[in-house]
């Protein structure tokens, strides 16, 4: 009977440890594929719950990271734009005159080649 006690004791002690540490794994995989809403905070006041903290502590900071990194891509992006918009139009006219040259003209007509 003691045996039966102890196994049983056994089996939810161990099912206490492993079952947040699935939930952790299974949490970390989503994350790693960009599901950044797949956090996950345990109210434990063990290595798990301390783990479970840190875990989330990172993802907000990484989707704050990509967050940023995605604005800084915009904003350079329109920058290149911008500044080959401005290119194209020194290309295209003549830095003394002003008036457009024969890149434009080409261009135009439809005679400059097509790389």
């Amino acid at each position: 009977m003691a045996l039966l006690v102890t196994l049983f004791i056994g089996l939810l002690i161990t099912r206490w440890l492993t079952q947040p540490l699935i939930r952790l794994s299974a949490n970390a995989q989503a994350i790693a594929k960009g599901d950044w809403d797949k956090t996950i905070e345990l109210d434990r006041g063990d290595a798990i719950g301390d783990l479970s903290r840190s875990f989330s502590a990172m993802a907000d900071q990484l989707k704050a990271s990509f967050t940023q990194l995605e604005q800084r891509i915009e904003e350079r992006t329109l920058e290149l734009v911008q500044l080959n918009q401005e290119l194209e139009k020194l290309a295209h006219t003549d830095a003394l005159t002003q008036v457009a040259n024969r890149r434009y003209f080409d261009h135009y007509l439809g005679l400059a080649e097509k790389s």
